[in-house]
């Protein structure tokens, strides 16, 4: 196969996607973790009824499922990021990681707002503008959508199994 400078300005094109992908999936994780880690020192310290109200269970289920939601995308996102190191084709992984981040951020990012109640849109707290940039970060790259779209073209063309040990159709 001949190399043409077309084809190698598509390929780096294909990359820079790729990596820019990640690099916003990585930004909304970390708007994400920053909003749960402060709303849950926020949790910690507030006293309600004798005790810090993250050690009521509404809260202490939401401060989990919030934790969980940030684990996930980062995660996903350092797959994507050792595929692309290894040089591999990480179009699906790429996307399917900003999905995921953006995704999440939209579920964690209020919640945060919520814990953190009047304080959380005070400028002394800093989670209604971490709230806002989760919701800008995920229009980049044509949003949700067209990373979902990527994502779903790349596993239908890699014929991969869907879980690990399982038998590619």
């Amino acid at each position: 196969m001949k190399i043409t400078p077309a084809l190698a300005s598509s390929a780096l094109n294909v990359v820079a996607t790729e990596i820019e992908s990640n690099t916003a999936s990585t930004a909304t994780r970390g708007v994400s973790r920053a909003a749960a880690e402060l709303s849950r020192e926020y949790a910690l310290g507030r006293v309600a009824f004798g005790r810090p109200i993250a050690h009521h269970q509404a809260l202490a289920f939401l401060m989990a499922d919030m934790a969980s939601a940030v684990d996930g995308m980062r995660l996903l996102v350092h797959d994507a990021a050792l595929r692309l190191d290894a040089g591999e084709d990480a179009v699906g992984p790429c996307a399917a990681a900003f999905v995921e981040a953006a995704e999440q951020a939209l579920f964690v990012t209020p919640n945060a707002v919520q814990i953190l109640g009047g304080h959380g849109f005070m400028q002394d707290y800093p989670v209604e503008k971490w709230m806002r940039e989760a919701r800008a970060l995920g229009l980049l790259h044509g949003g949700v959508d067209a990373a979902r779209e990527d994502a779903g073209r790349a596993l239908l063309e890699s014929g991969e199994a869907l879980a690990p040990g399982a038998a590619p159709r």
